[in-house]
């Protein structure tokens, strides 16, 4: 998880001075648009192998969510 979350932070611009838990509910934060989540899609592929819709990423609530479908299509 923690190399999940480093992963998104080192990724996602608008990610930069955000504290980040297995909590964080990322389409609640005031960067999250649609970049970032273009980031994490390409994030997510190249470092897991995994490819995730939009909505994939919209339903999870939170990190940890979003961490357990990747590890879920690996």
């Amino acid at each position: 998880m923690n190399e999940f979350i480093k992963n998104l932070r080192e990724n996602i611009d608008a990610l930069d001075g955000v504290e980040l838990t297995p909590e964080t509910n990322l389409a609640s934060l005031p960067n999250w648009d649609s970049v970032a989540l273009l980031y994490a899609m390409v994030m997510i592929n190249s470092e897991y192998g995994v490819t995730l819709k939009v909505s994939d990423i919209n339903s999870a609530k939170n990190i940890a969510q979003l961490y357990e479908l990747v590890k879920s299509k690996k």
